[in-house]
């Protein structure tokens, strides 16, 4: 399942099935995806990845979310030059978002995150910071906090009142 042919067929299958509908199918992640070659170096197998998956998403009028590895930064906000490999998915996606969770990262030390009050008092809980690294389809370039529950899989917007706050937090820290 985690080879480019794979990924077309599937695709292209559910489209001609559901003609009517919209497709929207998640990867996760880009950089794993296999081509069948063993002889692609890095960028000629994102090369291709890319290509094709681009040339799916048009042919099935289809929407593609996708992951992919960053390399390991030390903790800092994601930026595009994190992102695994030779950069060629940075240059052909229509939007890069990179994803932070400070409390994870720093635990005692982070400065972002929001209070859960719970019967034996608050609790840290962490923000998943959107960053809006890269955009062809809008001119925002910034950050949208989202208040994280782990243990509920749940991530959803702070209140507009907590807003400004996170934002301040965020670009503080």
């Amino acid at each position: 399942q985690g080879t480019i042919t794979f990924i077309e067929n599937t695709v292209k299958e559910i489209h001609k099935n559901n003609p009517d509908k919209k497709i929207v199918y998640l990867i996760d992640a880009l950089n794993d995806i296999e081509t069948g070659s063993k002889t692609d170096t890095t960028f000629q197998k994102e090369e291709s990845v890319s290509k094709r998956l681009n040339k799916l998403c048009i042919s099935t009028e289809s929407i593609l979310l996708a992951s992919s590895h960053i390399r390991k930064n030390g903790g800092r906000r994601p930026t595009l030059e994190d992102m695994k490999g030779n950069s060629y998915l940075t240059y052909s996606a229509k939007v890069v978002i990179g994803l932070h969770n400070e409390l994870k990262l720093m635990r005692d030390r982070a400065g972002v995150f929001w209070k859960l009050q719970t019967a034996s008092g608050d609790v840290k809980m962490p923000v998943l910071e959107a960053h809006f690294l890269k955009s062809k389809v809008s001119s925002f370039n910034g950050v949208i906090p989202f208040l994280q529950t782990p243990s509920k899989g749940l991530v959803e917007e702070p209140p507009p009142q907590m807003l400004s706050t996170f934002i301040n937090q965020i670009y503080s820290s």
